[in-house]
C-alpha cells in the first residue's frame, strides 16, 4: 500500500475500501473498520491505546500492486449485491446452526465450570435470529430496490421516490449492523478474544474458532454494505 501524509486522518472504512488487504491489519489490532469505520485511523488507534506507527508499518508492508486482490469498490452495485448474497449471506445461514449446535454441547458439558458460555449462547441466539431476518429483508426488499434504482438511473427516469425509500431502509439496516457488531464485541470479551480455557475439549476449541471466523466474516460483510454498496447505490 502506498502511504501518504493524509493516511492517518483517513477513515478506517475508506482505507479498507481502497485496499481490502488493510482489513487484515486492522483485525490484528482489533480496529473496527465496519460498524465504527467512519473514525480516522489516528483517532481509532488513540481510543484503543495503540501505537499508530506499528499499524502504519504493517500497512506500508502491503505490496503496492494488489495483483488478483479483489477491488470491491470497482464492481457494479448489482454484482456486489449478488456477491454479498452468495458469499456472506450463504455463510451466515450455513454457520448459525453449526455454531448453535456446538454452543449447546459446550453449555451442557462445561457451563458449571465456565458459566460465561451461557451468556455467549444467549447473545449468539438473539443475534442469529435478528441476522436471519435482516439478510432476508435485504434479499427480498433492499437489494432488489438497489437494482431497480440503478436501472432507472441508466434509463434516465425519475428515481427520487425510490431513492428516498432506500435511504430510509439503509438507516434501519445500519442500526441493525451496529447491534450485531456490539453483540460480537461482547462475545469476543466473554471468550477472552476467542481463547479457549486451559484443558478445553475439542468441541470447545472448535466453537471458539467458529465464533472468531464468524466475527471476521461479519466485519467484511458489514463493511461491503455500509461503506461500499449502500453509498454507491444512493449516489448512483
Amino acid at each position: 500500500m502506498v502511504l501518504t501524509s493524509t493516511l492517518e486522518t483517513k477513515s478506517l472504512a475508506r482505507i479498507v475500501a481502497d485496499d481490502f488487504r488493510a482489513a487484515e491489519v486492522f483485525e490484528r489490532y482489533n480496529l473496527d473498520f465496519c460498524c465504527k469505520g467512519k473514525r480516522p485511523l489516528n483517532l481509532a488507534c488513540q481510543e484503543k491505546g495503540i501505537d499508530i506507527s506499528g499499524v502504519m508499518t504493517e500497512l506500508s508492508s502491503l505490496p503496492q500492486e494488489p495483483g488478483n486482490h479483489q477491488r470491491y469498490n470497482d464492481w457494479s452495485v448489482e454484482f456486489l449485491a449478488d456477491y454479498i448474497v452468495q458469499q456472506h449471506h450463504s455463510y451466515v445461514r450455513t454457520m448459525i446452526p453449526i455454531i448453535e449446535m456446538h454452543l449447546q454441547k459446550v453449555v451442557n458439558a462445561h457451563a458449571a465450570k465456565h458459566p460465561e458460555v451461557i451468556d455467549i449462547q444467549e447473545l449468539f441466539q438473539r443475534m442469529s435470529g435478528e441476522l436471519l431476518s435482516h439478510i432476508t429483508q435485504e434479499e427480498t426488499s433492499v437489494f432488489p430496490l438497489i437494482k431497480q434504482i440503478t436501472l432507472q438511473h441508466e434509463l434516465s427516469t425519475d428515481d427520487s421516490s425510490l431513492r428516498q425509500e432506500l435511504v430510509g431502509a439503509i438507516d434501519m439496516l445500519d442500526e441493525e449492523h451496529r447491534a450485531a457488531g456490539d453483540t460480537l464485541a461482547a462475545i469476543q470479551t466473554l471468550t477472552n478474544s476467542f481463547t479457549p480455557p486451559p484443558g478445553a475439549c475439542t468441541t470447545f476449541r472448535v466453537l471458539y474458532q467458529e465464533l472468531k471466523a464468524f466475527q471476521e466474516d461479519m466485519f467484511r460483510h458489514i463493511h461491503l454494505e455500509n461503506n461500499i454498496l449502500f453509498p454507491q447505490a444512493v449516489a448512483a
